[in-house]
């Protein structure tokens, strides 16, 4: 049985998400990520879906201030920021992610926040795109587009 929880990471947690940070890396599937270390961890809220004690999946956030979103919200107004989500690959697919974005959103409401928001660098934007638009039920902000010359 999957749980989702949110966690003050103990040790064991973070020995867990470090490597699981490795999978990511190793994966090669988005752009700029790298092995986060116990700084990238200890100031930051964790969610997890944990299958029995092992955890499957993350989420990071830490609050954001908005500046120069006016289009979206008002300058100074605090968001709940996604750092980083991952899944284990051999678990993606069945809803997990979208279990524990669902998850955290449940928590951001209680604790007052009116938005969610994040930014993604990954190489599958199709893929990306569909799991935060269609199964999160997110909306497209604006995109970067790069061209090396």
């Amino acid at each position: 049985m999957i749980k989702y929880l949110e966690i003050k990471p103990n040790n064991k947690d973070i020995e867990q998400l470090i490597s699981l940070s490795k999978c990511w890396t190793n994966e090669d599937i988005t752009r700029g990520y790298r092995i986060n270390g116990l700084e990238d961890i200890i100031d930051k809220r964790t969610f997890v879906a944990k299958e029995d004690d092992t955890i499957i999946g993350y989420i990071f956030e830490k609050d954001g201030i908005s500046k120069n979103y006016k289009s979206l919200m008002q300058d100074g107004e605090k968001y709940f920021g996604i750092e980083e989500i991952y899944v284990i690959p051999s678990k993606r697919s069945l809803g997990i992610g979208k279990r524990l974005m669902d998850f955290a959103k449940e928590i951001a409401k209680k604790d007052g926040y009116k938005y969610i928001f994040l930014v993604t660098s990954t190489k599958d934007w199709n893929k990306i795109l569909d799991f935060y638009i269609n199964k999160c039920d997110m909306t497209f902000y604006c995109a970067s587009l790069v061209e090396k010359l």
